[in-house]
């Protein structure tokens, strides 16, 4: 399946792996051995961003929701991919504008993905607006893949890392 993935920060180039890391100067220990406990293999970019450091104020969400979700995730749908050891996309060019003019940094560059296992899910869902039981009941709708109850569904898809950027488009 051709997806697309918008690089917001400029960091991704045709052929590079985006891979999970591993911190080895997070302190205290204790810290960093909790996020290999979360995350074990490491983290991708967006969950150094939201897990292993602190969010810039151009997030599309907030850390406190993404930790959220990942506790929804590891509790009741272990089978589905961390955000935090992700990368993300759309599957349409259009949707990956729109995506770069709402969140990023217009323009931004956006590379074509191919992963056939990649999981769907509405990402409207991880707005932070709401109360923390409604949240949760999000969060469950997102790990199903289903769209939220509200709103017009924007459909992101998570690809584990690694995965290879491809072309410029």
């Amino acid at each position: 399946m051709d997806l697309y993935t918008v690089d917001r920060l400029g960091a991704l180039a045709s052929g590079m792996e985006c891979g999970l890391v591993e911190h080895q100067d997070i302190n205290p220990q204790a810290i960093a051995d909790l996020i290999k406990e979360f995350c074990p293999g490491g983290i991708s970019r967006h969950g150094d961003r939201y897990l292993a450091s602190m969010p810039s104020g151009d997030s599309v969400t907030d850390a406190n929701t993404e930790m959220l979700f990942e506790l929804v995730r590891q509790a009741k749908y272990p089978d589905r991919p961390s955000r935090y050891q992700s990368i993300f996309a759309v599957d349409t060019i259009d949707a990956a504008r729109l995506f770069a003019g709402t969140y990023g940094n217009y323009p931004c560059n956006i590379y074509q993905l191919n992963s056939p296992g990649a999981f769907r899910a509405d990402m409207g869902l991880l707005d932070a607006r709401y109360s923390e039981v409604r949240k949760v009941w999000h969060a469950n709708r997102y790990w199903q893949g289903l769209p939220h109850p509200d709103a017009q569904p924007f459909w992101e898809y998570l690809v584990p890392c690694p995965v290879v950027i491809g072309a410029l488009v």
